[in-house]
């Protein structure tokens, strides 16, 4: 397995230094498995692998000392493409750090790549010269082919702190691209290539109030592309295909038995038919398990689903029961504190003084774990920037003022 990735995504790179005062001429040899391409002042592919390969003057104080000769001397040095892997992973460098916020950011800028990328100038033997290269395997890697083709985008949606990835990849039996985006796969129009992957800026409205007029402003996208996956173009496609016969490790097979049991499960759980079967039960007659169970599904499944068009009917049961019957609202607490829930929660879930005694609500026990866990998360577990920031204060205002007493609750 590792001789198979190595020859499918194993490239060799050469660091040369040539001397201008003599013949000689110094390479080391280095491998590569992804090639890291500047985004930030480039245009495109092209012109970040032109800063990869630029070549650097090594004079005046800075001469370098010719192994051979053993003198300084002028020489040119630059980093060179040798051999060239089946598929050619670029890592766009969409990432940075700012030294005056000293915090890390994300470069948006416009950076377009083609959907045919020619190396054939970036290789050793076309930068440094074939005369001043003494390789026997020059003449092979000269005849190979350096034509590559586009074949799969990894993108990134969000900013340097947090967000999403998912991933646009051509099948090359059929030419068709499709988007996996988690357990979501579609089909994919590769003309909308340079709208998700290559960054820059989109055009917004905003209204004016002076001229009573809607004004257009660029607004910087937060979709561009982070890896890039290219594959080598062959002339002549060989006629019997090399079959790989292996077997497959236990361990391997168990994992891969257990995630397609499970995402059959989720197929399942999120079914928008399955949610259609669901009835809500808005009588008088509706115990507390009936209330828990629908607790669970609204929490652990339905928040998670994509089409949520039955919501706000859910809220306002869940909303009504809470607020009338005090065991659910014990067990709610319990849940949200022992389950890690509380990232996931609004206040509008979970605080609830309408038809309920405060000093009643702040007897349990439960209402303790709750505040002091919710506590303890803001002091060791959140970031700064964590986006459920306002729910939370807001929930633990709602919570000081449902009486003048439980505002010394942090201090007990």
């Amino acid at each position: 397995m590792k001789t198979v990735i190595k020859e499918m995504f194993g490239g060799e790179t050469t660091n040369n230094v040539v001397s201008l005062d003599c013949s000689h001429v110094s390479r080391t040899f280095e491998e590569f498995y992804t090639v890291r391409c500047g985004v930030a002042q480039m245009k495109d592919l092209y012109e970040s692998l032109d800063e990869v390969t630029v070549k650097d003057m090594l004079e005046g104080d800075n001469m370098y000392t010719c192994s051979q000769c053993h003198k300084k001397v002028r020489a040119e040095k630059r980093t060179c493409f040798r051999k060239l892997p089946q598929i050619l992973c670029f890592n766009t460098l969409r990432y940075s750090f700012n030294m005056l916020t000293m915090m890390k950011e994300k470069v948006n800028t416009h950076f377009s790549f083609p959907d045919t990328l020619d190396m054939s100038r970036y290789m050793e033997h076309n930068l440094i010269g074939k005369d001043k290269i003494k390789d026997v395997e020059v003449s092979s890697q000269e005849n190979q082919s350096h034509e590559n083709r586009l074949i799969g985008v990894t993108v990134h949606v969000g900013s340097a702190e947090g967000g999403h990835y998912y991933n646009l990849i051509k099948d090359t039996q059929t030419n068709k691209w499709y988007h996996f985006n988690d357990a979501d796969v579609k089909p994919f129009d590769a003309s909308n290539i340079p709208n998700e992957a290559f960054g820059g800026e989109m055009n917004g409205k905003t209204y004016d109030t002076v001229s009573e007029k809607y004004l257009d402003f660029p607004i910087e996208k937060t979709n561009s592309a982070y890896m890039l996956f290219y594959q080598r173009v062959v002339s002549k496609q060989p006629e019997l295909k090399e079959e790989y016969n292996f077997e497959l490790n236990p361990d391997l097979a168990n994992w891969i038995w257990t995630d397609n049991t499970q995402f059959l499960k989720d197929r399942s759980i999120f079914d928008r038919m399955y949610f259609d079967t669901l009835h809500i039960d808005d009588t008088e007659a509706a115990n507390h398990k009936a209330v828990i169970l629908a607790s669970c599904f609204f929490l652990e499944s339905f928040i998670h689903a994509k089409e949520k068009k039955s919501m706000p009917n859910w809220i306002d049961y869940l909303m009504k029961k809470f607020s009338s019957c005090l065991v659910p609202c014990e067990w709610l607490l319990d849940h949200m504190a022992e389950d890690d829930c509380l990232e996931k929660a609004s206040n509008k879930y979970l605080v609830h003084g309408n038809d309920m005694d405060p000093s009643d609500i702040c007897g349990h026990s439960c209402l303790t774990r709750f505040i002091t866990k919710l506590l303890f998360n803001l002091e060791c577990g959140m970031r700064p920037t964590n986006k459920y920031l306002m729910e939370y204060f807001t929930l633990l205002f709602e919570f000081a003022k449902l009486q003048d007493s439980n505002t010394d609750f942090p201090s007990a």
